[in-house]
């Protein structure tokens, strides 16, 4: 069994899933104390060094120094290259994996239908965020204010407190009978992922969108913006050029009305399929190969 050191700024899940190979030896480092500062202790760099999200100190300092820097989008390896923080070589791009979709999509929108007393027929448009003003609720409001086809039902999932503070202003709604707000804590989200025909994340936020891929594998067509990194997964048709892209709305009537959304279903489940646990494990083999070496 090989002892690898790793440490992480943000982002558990790779870690998660090296500690569940038997493979390993994995010793996660924890963030240097004051008192080992102010003693002017050496300072343990990792083997691996998980970085996503926005630079400080003290990633800038482990993206210098630790033998390897795993990144989930080629967008994050772009900006570490961009300021100089490390080289090319010491680098490496592992998306996040999605676990396997349980539920049948024909059965869970049938319950989810029944449930919350959609119309029987209609198109599921489903909005997730733990942020829903960076998330681009307004935006998500927008686009469903603005379909011609209103053949849909639809679902925002979210905290407490953002679910709460927008209860109000879809109660103000004309469209209100068609949107049903949930708490991500009372639900199950694989049978809302199941359930949805089309998942839209207007979201501001840069970070690799996890949820993109846990929809593509429940069989659901995705829209993101641009600005998130989940965009390097999916083609021109579901990129949003920005959270408030008018010609999302074209698109989303498109999918409304029936026009290939069965083959952009399809075939995003096909993509998600290609980021399984097993594909990433071998990946971080393949890295941590490197190291040995």
């Amino acid at each position: 069994m090989k002892t690898i050191k790793v440490f992480t700024n943000k982002d558990r899940q790779l870690i998660e899933l090296l500690k569940s190979s038997e493979l390993y030896d994995v010793q996660e480092l924890k963030k240097q104390s004051f008192l080992s500062k102010v003693l002017m202790q050496k300072k343990e760099y990792p083997d691996l060094y998980f970085h996503s999200g926005k630079f400080d100190e003290e990633s800038i300092d482990m993206i210098k120094n630790a033998k390897k820097v795993i990144v989930n989008s080629f967008d994050q390896r772009y900006k570490i290259l961009s300021q100089n923080y490390t080289t090319k070589e010491n680098i490496e791009v592992v998306y996040p994996f999605v676990e396997p979709c349980s539920i049948k999509p024909k059965d869970a929108k049938s319950n989810i239908i029944q449930k919350y007393n959609f119309e029987k027929n209609s198109t599921i448009i489903l909005f997730v965020s733990n942020n829903f003003k960076m998330g681009g609720i307004k935006e998500f409001v927008h686009i469903l204010s603005h379909l011609n086809d209103t053949r849909f039902s639809a679902i925002i999932v979210g905290n407490d407190k953002d679910v709460e503070r927008l209860q109000f202003a879809i109660n103000q709604n004309p469209q209100k009978d068609k949107i049903k707000l949930l708490c991500k804590k009372d639900i199950d989200m694989n049978e809302i992922y199941s359930a949805s025909d089309i998942y839209i994340t207007p979201t501001y936020m840069e970070n690799f969108s996890v949820n993109v891929l846990k929809a593509m594998i429940c069989k659901t067509a995705v829209f993101v913006s641009a600005t998130n990194a989940a965009r390097e997964i999916v083609d021109v048709f579901a990129t949003m050029s920005e959270p408030n892209d008018p010609s999302t709305i074209f698109k989303v009537d498109a999918l409304v009305a029936g026009h290939e959304i069965k083959q952009i279903k399809k075939q995003n489940k096909k993509i998600a399929k290609k980021f399984s646990k097993e594909r990433k494990l071998q990946e971080l083999d393949k890295i941590i190969e490197k190291i040995s070496t």
